[in-house]
């Protein structure tokens, strides 16, 4: 006959409550207070305890089951609205489930081990009777650790890259190119000289549009490669800008001036101003995600918020040069009626100079 102890139980449930409601508030980026986490791993521990107790089976159902875990969701995560309270508790069943798959694997995937061990015969039906050994959990905790935050990470990476990445259209001596560029706020190159921000850009992405001298040349012959451009446009376009590599070196590469860079970014179109565009060897992004590093400043003017701005103030202009006008107006109004009032009172106030008192003077036509 098996034998259960409960203390048992209810310190692997307390503890694997903990985990949970652990990991689902890292997932959130919730700021868990551990005295909080702890005392929802209580709740739950306790409720684990009433499979022992017949009176209390209306807890073992699934409405049960769904309060208990609303309950510890509460008590350990910070939530102001029933919504913040679902979302807390989607994550903490996305997590839960997570853990329990990978718990059931680890178990199954052990010596010795087989659902057919545990298949036995209940009303004509096969059913499953599977214990996981405490092997299996204290394995599956930190395995399903592991997975879940290497997932959370690729999906905030992938979020991050589709918000900050842009499309850029670049048009140099009339040609055209488009890539994906990468806002980065991390970018402050500028050229010492003429001062305009500098993006590093795959020289592959830019070699539809650069002479054919420069375009050929291997990436150690970059400098070597500007004397052989024969046209005197083309020269003027081009600069060497010094930059720090990712390994701390001092580097130096060649940039093209373009004639218009174009950012479009979330459905806003951006037409950038002055800038420099960088050679770089290399890809800059493992997975091609982007093929471009922009400087913040690029964005930062908006041609066409601006234009907009200015076409508001002249549509407005006059109007509001009624306005002030008018407003103007009224308020000399106001003070000429105001002194008048002022100066006839001080002369119904003015002593009379015979009876050294003061007389009232009598209305107009009432003598």
């Amino acid at each position: 006959m098996p034998v259960v102890y409960i203390d048992v139980v209810w310190l692997v449930n307390f503890a694997m409550d903990a985990v949970l409601l652990a990991v689902t508030g890292w997932i959130l980026r919730r700021t868990v207070r551990p005295w909080r986490v702890l005392l929802g791993a209580l709740a739950g521990s306790v409720y684990a305890l009433s499979v022992f107790f017949p009176t209390l089976s209306l807890l073992t159902t699934w409405p049960g089951k769904a309060a208990a875990s609303l309950l510890m969701v509460a008590i350990a995560l910070p939530w102001r609205r029933s919504l913040d309270l679902a979302r807390n508790a989607a994550v903490f069943y996305m997590v839960s489930f997570l853990c329990a798959g990978a718990a059931i694997a680890i178990h199954f995937a052990l010596p010795a081990v087989s659902v057919a061990q545990g298949t036995v015969v209940a009303a004509n039906r096969l059913a499953f009777l599977t214990s996981l050994g405490s092997l299996s959990l204290i394995v599956a905790c930190p395995v399903a650790w592991a997975g879940i935050r290497l997932l959370v990470r690729h999906l905030r990476m992938r979020a991050w890259l589709q918000a900050t990445a842009c499309t850029v259209h670049v048009v140099v001596a009339g040609k055209e190119v488009v890539f994906t560029g990468l806002l980065d706020t991390g970018n402050r190159l500028y050229d010492p000289i003429s001062r305009r921000p500098v993006c590093l850009v795959e020289a592959e992405a830019l070699a539809p549009v650069l002479p054919p001298a420069l375009a050929a040349a291997e990436t150690e012959r970059w400098l070597e490669a500007l004397s052989r451009v024969d046209d005197a446009a083309w020269r003027r376009r081009l600069a060497v800008v010094p930059y720090r590599g990712a390994g701390g070196t001092q580097q130096v590469t060649v940039a093209v001036r373009p004639d218009e860079v174009r950012i479009t970014c979330e459905g806003r179109s951006v037409r950038a101003g002055p800038c420099l565009l960088a050679l770089h060897p290399n890809g800059l992004s493992l997975d091609r995600h982007f093929q471009a590093i922009l400087h913040t400043d690029l964005i930062m003017g908006d041609d066409g918020i601006e234009d907009a701005v200015e076409q508001h103030e002249d549509d407005v202009a006059p109007a509001l040069a009624t306005d002030v006008d008018s407003s103007a107006a009224e308020a000399r109004g106001r003070q000429r009626r105001g002194l008048l009032r002022r100066r006839g009172r001080s002369a119904a106030a003015a002593p009379d100079p015979g009876g050294g008192g003061v007389s009232p003077q009598p209305p107009a036509g009432r003598r």
